[in-house]
C-alpha cells in the first residue's frame, strides 16, 4: 500500500514506451452495495472519508499495471493497493479528476461526472489500445563500444540510456536512434513482432578531431591522456572529440602540458618551444603533478650576509647547517618566510608573516639572477615527487650517503636502473648507509644522469637549542600547516610532511 499526497506530485514507476491509454467509455460507475471496511485506510489527511476507486484494466498485464502512473489535483490524497487484475485507489471523495499514464505515453485525464461519496466504491476501466490494435513485443537496446547512450524511439526522447529494455512496445516498424557525446548518432529501423523479443546491438562510431604538432627541438614524445602516440612533428587525426591533456616530453627538458578541446572538422595546430635547462639547475626534470614538471636547483639556497645576495651552493652535497656561517659569510638555515629577512631568529610566531612570499622572489646570483624565476615546492608537490610520481624505472628516491654526507637522492622521471645500482629504494624507513656513494660515482653515474641530492643539514629548534646530532633531512614547503602559526615542512627522514613552528631553521631547495 502506498500513500500519496498530491501536491503536483506524480508516481513515476518503471517505463514502458509507446503505450496508448484510454478510459473505456461509460465504464465509470458506482459499485452497488460496496462499503469501505478496511480499518487502516478510512480517512485522508484532511480527516475526510476515502472513497474506493477500483481500476480495472484491459490488455495490460500485472507487471504493466504496476507501471501505471496516477495524478490527482493539488490538496487531494490517494493510497494504492494492487489486486489481481485491478488497482485499488483509496481516494479523497472530493477529487474532481484523475490522470493516468505510462511515463513514455501521453497522459490521459478523466473528469469524474459526479462527486463521489466517502466510504462507497466505484470502478473504472483503463485500456491499452496499442496492444489491442497492433499487438506488442519487447526490445533490448545496447551500444558498442560503450553503453550509456540516449535512446530515441520514433523521434521521441524517452529519457532512457543503454542498456535499455522495453517490455511492451507496439508491433510494427520503429526507428531507434542512439546518441552520445563523442559518437556519431546512429538510427536503425527495426520491426517488432507480436509476442517476440528483439535484442538490438548498435555499433556507434567515434567522432575524431585532428591536431598538427611541431616542437623546437623536434623529436618530442606526444602523450594524449597518458597514451603515448609518436614523436614530433606529427599530425594526429584519431583523437576523440572533447577535452584532452596533450603532453610533450623530451629527455632533460621540462614537459609541456596543454589542455585542449578537440572538435569535429576543426583541426588544431600546436607549435611549442621547449625551455632549455636554466642556469643554476640540474639538467633533469621531475614531475610535481600529473601535468607539471620542474628543474631542481644545483644546491641548497644560501644567503651571503656580507653582500646581501642570494645564491645556490656550489654542489649538491654541501651545506653549512644551523650553527654557523661559512668562511664567505653565507648561511643556509632559514626560518619560515624569511625571504626579506633571512637572518631572523625570533622565537615569536607573530614575527613571521602568514602570507607566504617565496625565497625565489629574490634574484639568485648563480641561478639566472632574475626575480621570481625560482620557487619553493608546496607540501602536495613534495609528496607527489616522493610518493605518487611515475618514473621510467619506478624509482623515485633512495636514502644514501654521498661523499660521506647523509641525505636523500631524488631520481628524475627518466632515470634508468642501469645507471647505478641503488638499494632500498622508495623506502622512507631505510637507513642512510644502505647506499654509500663515492664522490666519483656521484659525479659520473648519478648527477651526470640528473639525480638530485638533498643533504641532511640538521635544523635549528630555537635560538639556543641546536639539533644536528642525527642526520635529519628537513626542507621547507610553501604551504601553511594544519593549525594556525604552523607551516609545512617535508621530513625526508620519515617520508611525510609535518607542521613546524615558523621559527624553526631549516634547509630550502628551490625549483624552476
Amino acid at each position: 500500500m502506498k500513500k500519496i499526497t498530491t501536491l503536483f506530485f506524480v508516481i513515476l514507476l518503471s517505463l514502458n514506451a509507446l503505450a496508448q491509454l484510454e478510459v473505456k467509455p461509460n465504464s465509470f460507475k458506482l459499485v452497488e452495495g460496496f462499503v469501505n471496511i478496511d480499518p487502516d485506510y478510512q480517512y485522508d489527511d484532511n480527516n475526510l472519508p476515502y472513497a474506493v476507486l477500483k481500476i480495472k484494466t484491459e490488455n495490460i498485464n500485472d507487471k504493466e499495471r504496476h507501471n501505471l502512473s496516477f495524478e490527482t489535483p493539488k490538496g487531494t490524497f490517494f493510497e494504492i493497493d494492487y489486486h489481481i487484475g485491478e488497482v485499488w485507489l483509496f481516494i479523497s471523495y472530493y477529487t474532481s479528476y484523475i490522470k493516468f499514464s505510462y511515463p513514455d505515453s501521453e497522459t490521459i485525464k478523466f473528469e469524474f461526472p459526479f462527486e463521489m461519496q466517502g466510504k462507497k466504491g466505484y470502478e473504472i476501466t483503463v485500456v491499452n489500445t496499442a496492444n489491442l490494435v497492433l499487438g506488442s513485443g519487447s526490445i533490448t537496446v545496447t551500444t558498442k563500444p560503450e553503453d550509456d547512450a540516449y535512446v530515441i524511439i520514433d523521434g521521441k526522447d524517452i529519457r532512457e540510456r543503454t542498456p535499455y529494455t522495453n517490455p511492451i512496445i507496439s508491433a510494427g516498424k520503429h526507428e531507434i536512434t542512439v546518441s552520445k557525446f563523442s559518437f556519431e548518432d546512429v538510427t536503425k529501423t527495426v520491426e517488432i513482432k507480436t509476442d517476440e523479443h528483439l535484442d538490438l546491438e548498435i555499433e556507434m562510431p567515434y567522432i575524431y578531431g585532428e591536431i598538427h604538432i611541431e616542437t623546437t627541438p623536434p623529436g618530442a614524445t606526444v602523450i594524449v591522456d597518458d597514451s603515448i602516440y609518436c614523436v614530433t612533428p606529427v599530425t594526429l587525426n584519431n583523437i576523440v572529440i572533447g577535452n584532452h591533456w596533450v603532453k610533450l616530453k623530451k629527455d632533460n627538458l621540462k614537459m609541456i602540458s596543454k589542455k585542449l578541446q578537440f572538435e569535429k572538422d576543426m583541426p588544431l595546430v600546436l607549435n611549442e618551444t621547449f625551455e632549455q635547462c636554466p642556469e643554476g639547475a640540474i639538467n633533469s626534470v621531475f614531475s610535481v603533478s600529473a601535468t607539471e614538471q620542474v628543474y631542481f636547483s644545483k644546491g641548497n639556497l644560501q644567503y651571503q650576509t656580507k653582500t646581501n645576495t642570494w645564491r645556490f651552493a656550489d654542489n649538491q652535497y654541501y651545506f653549512i647547517g644551523p650553527k654557523k656561517k661559512d668562511k664567505n659569510g653565507c648561511i643556509d638555515n632559514f626560518a619560515w618566510n624569511t625571504w626579506d629577512n633571512p637572518t631572523l631568529k625570533s622565537t615569536k610566531s607573530s614575527d613571521y608573516k602568514q602570507e607566504f612570499t617565496d625565497w625565489g622572489h629574490n634574484p639568485i646570483s648563480n641561478g639566472g639572477n632574475k626575480s621570481d624565476f625560482w620557487r619553493t615546492l608546496s607540501s602536495k608537490e613534495w609528496d607527489y615527487v616522493t610518493t605518487n610520481r611515475k618514473t621510467e624505472s619506478g624509482i623515485r628516491f633512495a636514502k644514501a650517503t654521498v661523499n660521506g654526507i647523509c641525505g636523500v637522492v631524488l631520481l628524475p622521471d627518466n632515470w634508468k636502473k642501469e645507471y647505478f645500482d641503488l638499494k632500498k629504494t622508495n623506502d622512507e624507513y631505510s637507513n642512510y648507509n644502505e647506499n654509500a656513494i663515492s664522490l666519483f660515482d656521484w659525479i659520473n653515474k648519478l648527477e651526470a644522469h640528473g639525480a638530485v641530492f638533498l643533504p641532511s643539514a640538521g635544523y635549528r629548534k630555537t635560538i639556543d637549542a641546536i639539533d644536528i646530532g642525527e642526520p635529519i633531512c628537513l626542507y621547507w614547503s610553501s604551504s601553511i600547516g594544519r593549525v594556525d602559526d604552523d607551516f609545512w615542512v617535508y621530513n625526508f627522514s620519515v617520508g611525510f610532511g609535518m607542521s613546524m613552528d615558523p621559527s624553526t631553521g631549516m634547509s630550502v631547495r628551490l625549483v624552476h
